[in-house]
Order: C-alpha cells, then sequence, then structure tokens
C-alpha cells in the first residue's frame, strides 16, 4: 500500500483521472460488458464507411480504386518504383527474394537472432522460442509484462507479431508476381485474427505493439490489395480488425505511462489508420488526435539542441523515422507542415549527423531495443545513413546527403522514384564545425576533419535519460573512440531487457562502459528493469575549440556516496594526439578502476604495466598505443587484459575485449592516459 501512494504522489489531476479511466475500461473488457470485445457486425462495420459501402466486394474494390499514394509515393505507380529498383539498386532485387523465401520456410530474423522458428506452417503467435514458454491466453491487464519465468522473452514474441515482415513479403510479391507470398501472407493474417481474439493474449497489452502492427497490416494491404488471392471476406476481415486496433490505441495511449517512442508510435498508428480508413465515422478524429500528440511530443521529447531526451541513439532515430513517414505522408495527401515539425525534424536529423562515426555506424548509446519504424533495405542495424539520406531528400539538404553519402533503398520505397531525383539534385556539403556541443543533450562529438579515415570521439556529459531513466544506462562522461576511422573504444549495447535480469544490470553498469567505477560500483544505481535508485547528475565544466584541437572537461556526482568526487578532461589534438585525464578527489581508501571496452575488430598486447599497444585484428595493422601515468602515489598492478562480451543489437552478444586499470588510494590523485595513434 505504501508504495502504491508513493507512485502516487506528484501526479496530476489529469493523470490520476485518465489512469483510472484505463483501468475501469480494462475492468469492463474483463467483465465481457465493454463493446471492444465483441466484433462489430459486417453490416454495421460497413455503414461507418458510409451509404454507399453495403458489401464486402463494394469495400475491398473502394480501396483498390484509391490512390496508394497518398500513403508512400513508391505506391503511385507500381512498375515505375520496380524498375527505379532494379536500376539503382540492381543487388537487391536477389535479396529481397531470398529473405522472403525464407520467411515462407518458417524462418524468422528479429532483433538480433536469426533463423528463428515459432511453429509451422503458420507461427505460434504466443510462443517465445528461445525459452520454449508460451504466453496463456488471457486479458491482456492480467498478464505481467516483466514475468520472463512465465513468459520468456516478451520482446521477441512482439517482434514477430508487429508483422513487419509482411512488406518483405509484399515487396518480393511486386517483384516476382508469385502468388506464393501473397498466400503466406493471408495465411498469417488470417490465423492472427482468429488466434488472437480481441482484448486476449500478449499481443493486445502493449498499446506500441497494435500501432506498429496496425502500420505493418496497413503497408501490406498496398503491396497485395490487387492480388485475385485477397478475397473481399479476407479483406473485411482484416478492416474490422485494424478498426479493433484504432479503439484499442485511442483508449490506452500511454499518455503518462510512458510518454517516449510508446506515446509517438502509438500516435503514428492513429494517424495511419485515420488517413487509410479517412471515410470510416472514427477516421478523422483518429488522425486528429494522433497529429496533435505528434505535434505536441516535440516540444518535450526532443531538446533544444535536437537530441532525444532518452538519451539513447537508437530511440532517437526511432523518433526521427516516425517524423520523417508523418512528413511524407502529409505531403502526398496535399495537408500542410507545421514549422514546428519541419524545425525539429532537420534539427534531429543534424543530431545524427555529429553522433555517427567515420565509418558510417553509429554508437548505441543507452537502450537499444532492437526495432524500427521500418525494415525497407539490408543495411547494418547501427548504420543510420539511410535515415540522414531519407532526411536529405525531403528537405534538400546539402548536409545531411553528405552525410548520407549515396540513395537507399530504403528512400525509394519511402518517397519514390521522385526521392531518389530530389536526392540526386543536391550538391553535398560537409558540415562547417568538426566539433560540436549539444549542450542541453549533453553530448558533445569532435573530430579532426570530416572523412571516412577520421579521429572521432563521442562523449556523454547529459541528463540521466528521461523521467525515470527507464532507457538510460551508467554511462555519465564515457565517451566512444576512433582513430583514422577505425572503431577503437565501443559501447557496450544492451543485449537485454527483462528476460536477463543479471545481464540487463551490466550492460546498464559503469563497468560496460568506458567509465571509472569507484569499489566496483556504478555512477548510478539500478533499482529495476527500467528505473534506478540513484543517479549520477552530470555536468559541464568547459569545452573549447581552437585551431589546435578541442578540450572537453566534465565531472558527477555519481561518487559522492563514497566521499569521491570526479572529474573528466578529455584534450583531443587534430595532430593526431589525445589526452583521457581522470581526476579523483578522494577522503578514505577507495578502489577505482578505469575501464575501455575494445571494439571487436581490436586486440590489446601490453608493452609494459602501463603501456597497451592496440591493433586491428584484420591486417593486424598496429592503431594506438596508451601510455599511462599515476604519479608517484596510488597502488597499481598495470593494465588489465580480459576478454568480455558487447552486444551490436537486442538479443546478440559478441566477443571482444576489455582492459581494466584497477588503483587503490587514499588521496587525491589523477590518471593521464595519452592516446598515441601509430602512423604506418
Amino acid at each position: 500500500m505504501i508504495s502504491k501512494l508513493k507512485k502516487l504522489k506528484g501526479r496530476s489531476l489529469a493523470e490520476l483521472v485518465d489512469r483510472c479511466r484505463q483501468k475501469a475500461s480494462a475492468m469492463a473488457e474483463r467483465a465481457g460488458v465493454s463493446l471492444d470485445v465483441r466484433p462489430v457486425s459486417d453490416a454495421a462495420f460497413l455503414r461507418s464507411f458510409g451509404p454507399d459501402i453495403a458489401t464486402g466486394e463494394q469495400l475491398a474494390e473502394y480501396f483498390r480504386e484509391r490512390k496508394n499514394g497518398t500513403f508512400y509515393p513508391s505506391f503511385t505507380d507500381k512498375e515505375t518504383t520496380i524498375s527505379a529498383l532494379r536500376k539503382r539498386f540492381p543487388d537487391e532485387e536477389s535479396r529481397i527474394i531470398a529473405q522472403a523465401d525464407r520467411l515462407c520456410e518458417g524462418k524468422f530474423d528479429l532483433l538480433g537472432y536469426t533463423g528463428l522458428g515459432f511453429g509451422s506452417p503458420v507461427p505460434d503467435w504466443h510462443f517465445e522460442p528461445l525459452s520454449h514458454k508460451r504466453t496463456p491466453l488471457k486479458h491482456w491487464s492480467k498478464i505481467d509484462e516483466l514475468d520472463a519465468a512465465r513468459s520468456g522473452d516478451k520482446k521477441i514474441v512482439w517482434e514477430l507479431n508487429r508483422h513487419q515482415y509482411f512488406t518483405q513479403l509484399g515487396q518480393a510479391y511486386w517483384l516476382t508476381g508469385d502468388e506464393r507470398y501473397t498466400k503466406v501472407f493471408l495465411s498469417h493474417i488470417e490465423d492472427w485474427v482468429e488466434k488472437n481474439p480481441p482484448k486476449i493474449g500478449v499481443n493486445w497489452m502493449s498499446s506500441l505493439e497494435a500501432g506498429f502492427r496496425s502500420i505493418s497490416w496497413i503497408w501490406a494491404i498496398s503491396f497485395f490489395i490487387s492480388s485475385p488471392l485477397f478475397r473481399p471476406e479476407i479483406f473485411l476481415k482484416v478492416l474490422k480488425c485494424l478498426y479493433l486496433n484504432g479503439r484499442h490505441l485511442e483508449n490506452y495511449l500511454s499518455t503518462y505511462s510512458s510518454p517516449n517512442t510508446h506515446l509517438t508510435g502509438e500516435a503514428l498508428g492513429l494517424y495511419f489508420l485515420g488517413t487509410f480508413c479517412e471515410d470510416m465515422d472514427d477516421a478523422a478524429r483518429w488522425k486528429e488526435k494522433g497529429y496533435r500528440i505528434l505535434l505536441e511530443a516535440l516540444d518535450f521529447q526532443v531538446r533544444a539542441d535536437g537530441g532525444y531526451v532518452e538519451q539513447a541513439t537508437q530511440y532517437h532515430r526511432y523518433t526521427v523515422d516516425f517524423y520523417l513517414s508523418l512528413f511524407i505522408i502529409r505531403r502526398a495527401e496535399g495537408a500542410s507542415i507545421d514549422k514546428r515539425h519541419s524545425q525539429k525534424l532537420r534539427e534531429m536529423l543534424k543530431f545524427l549527423i555529429y553522433a555517427a562515426q567515420p565509418n558510417g555506424e553509429t554508437p548505441l548509446t543507452g537502450d537499444d531495443d532492437g526495432g524500427r519504424l521500418h525494415f525497407l533495405d539490408g543495411g547494418a542495424f547501427a548504420d543510420f545513413r539511410s535515415t540522414l539520406a531519407v532526411g536529405a531528400a525531403l528537405l534538400g539538404d546539402s548536409e545531411l546527403k553528405f552525410a548520407a553519402g549515396r540513395a537507399c533503398l530504403e528512400m525509394l520505397w519511402l518517397t519514390g522514384p521522385e526521392g531518389l531525383a530530389a536526392f540526386d539534385s543536391i550538391d553535398p556539403e560537409p558540415p562547417i564545425e568538426t566539433a560540436r556541443g549539444f549542450e542541453q543533450s549533453g553530448v558533445y562529438s569532435l573530430r579532426d576533419r570530416w572523412a571516412h579515415d577520421a579521429n572521432f570521439i563521442l562523449i556523454d556529459c547529459g541528463p540521466h535519460g528521461f523521467l525515470n531513466g527507464g532507457h538510460a544506462h551508467a554511462d555519465a562522461l564515457g565517451f566512444v573512440m576512433s582513430v583514422k576511422g577505425t572503431p577503437i573504444f565501443a559501447d557496450s549495447g544492451t543485449y537485454i531487457y527483462t528476460a536477463d535480469p543479471k545481464m540487463r544490470d551490466h550492460f546498464r553498469s559503469s563497468g560496460a562502459h568506458n567509465c571509472v567505477t569507484v569499489n566496483g560500483r556504478s555512477s548510478s544505481v539500478m533499482g529495476g528493469p527500467f528505473s534506478w535508485s540513484s543517479v549520477a547528475n552530470a555536468e559541464l565544466l568547459e569545452w573549447k575549440t581552437d585551431e589546435k584541437g578541442v578540450v572537453f572537461r566534465g565531472t558527477h556526482d555519481g561518487f559522492e556516496k563514497f566521499g569521491v568526487g570526479y572529474e573528466r578532461e578529455i584534450r583531443f589534438a587534430f595532430s593526431g594526439e589525445t589526452l583521457v585525464i581522470d581526476k579523483i578527489r578522494t577522503k578514505a581508501a577507495n578502489s577505482f578502476e578505469v575501464n575501455f571496452i575494445l571494439s571487436p575488430g581490436i586486440e590489446a598486447e601490453s608493452i609494459g604495466p602501463m603501456s597497451v599497444a592496440l591493433r586491428s585484428k584484420a591486417g593486424n595493422h598496429e592503431l594506438l598505443a596508451i601510455d599511462t601515468n599515476l604519479g608517484d602515489n596510488p597502488a597499481c598492478d598495470g593494465w588489465l587484459i580480459e576478454k568480455t562480451e558487447i552486444s551490436p543489437r537486442y538479443g546478440r552478444l559478441v566477443e571482444t575485449t576489455k582492459l581494466t586499470l584497477a588503483v587503490t588510494s587514499d588521496q587525491d590523485f589523477q590518471i593521464v592516459n595519452t592516446f598515441r595513434p601509430i602512423t604506418a
């Protein structure tokens, strides 16, 4: 009771009313008295589209005759889109077909997992294949989201049930005309409707999942609408389920429970449904509500410098993709683009330019849940350049084109052949600044030049995430680094959410980042899988750039519980050398560790107690020497080189190397690490 009362403290009347309304609605569903648990009759549903629609055949014909380009220009002219794909991306056709064929065989590549099987020939929509556990079929409000012991990793189940793979089947269908892909799509969607009755099961418990699934179905309909196998009675069944999705989304928006990408993803789902079913009774309200939420969220989810409030690059990209799609749809339907929308979108995209490493991939700082709004090409998960390319085409931005490098298949599917032409017409220009501080987000990016072989550092000195820091990591004053374009010091990633609490905590810890720990403890202390019992408050002390290089100094209070003050200084010289200076103030004896997580392609060799050489595994090229100076006082045995694992994507582990320098001291001291690039 006390814990429940604490949760209520500080909440507004509007929040309390909304939570009570949602609770009452769920209770009504469980009691069977809610209209949402009883599928609407065919006749009543058809009447919602107006007096001219009286049969399933008329409804299907109505949608077939509509201009598909209302959503994405690529659907306006199928033959032109396919022709552009084959001309501009000749290697993609075979990849798409091979991927679709694997899906037909029941092999799913989801998150960081490959070849998952959920049963055959149609997946078991409630089965988690790694743990071999199946979530029971009961009302969604009776399922414990955090109970992995009963259900396994719900992320895997939800990723399957997002049905984003329908797009891959649709792409293959367009390229080949093979109705085999239609049969798989229809068998899956019909079975889903049957095996997931309204409000029953794990696939109704997250409104975000209902939103993503709705978007996937609308994409799939656009691909398969002209197939003779997509019979009117199936089409009617699918539309009725989309209607229930819309009602569920509207009723259970994450306005107060998860006002992050959950809320904006749900709002985008409402906008899609309202646009796609524009003549249906509820459509205008859904569309208006979704649009209003998306615009309002720009004010509290996106910081003034363009950074996303979760302090997580993957969720930043999620958000950018949401607003790119909203931009595309509104432009396609001839609607106005709000000034806030275009300005914040540009700022978020510019942020991603500076967050990207010279090799084009973006470090996945903070949480990575392994998902995306769309999977429309075969690019690497951490390569955000397709998002930058789409932004360049829409906004006509030369810096975005420079950062993107080239056109991509995702751009074709989202913006059509005209998007490719718009991208081609832009003259690329590198950003003027090589170093930039995003002060509101506390992210500091520095490189010696805009080139693929640049030296680069990205530093975290910002707030500890958003609200309860659900997607934050204990990485205050941590950094990632590339030398001559090669990633050297990496972020460990996320690996898992609720399925393995021990690993969840490890990958969020300071020791899994390029950070200092005190007495083996992190700067911020975990309080649950998506919460913290204490957080480190970071503060910028100095950010100075001149013709010679960049100086960064920051501090945080995460170790004050040990009577320890901490400051990190990074001196980045354009000539190549970098100093990382950790300054410790201590009132008693403590043990300290400096942790460096190496990228998987890097190996380390000790060349003395206080020196380490780093080289690339490919070609055995020496890249960097680390020389360490502790002064005269601290006790230290030198660098420890050991094996560890990092996670390049949710659910995937890769072996790499960790460097640890352990120091014991009862007086103030500093650790000076000099990084010297080794020239061939």
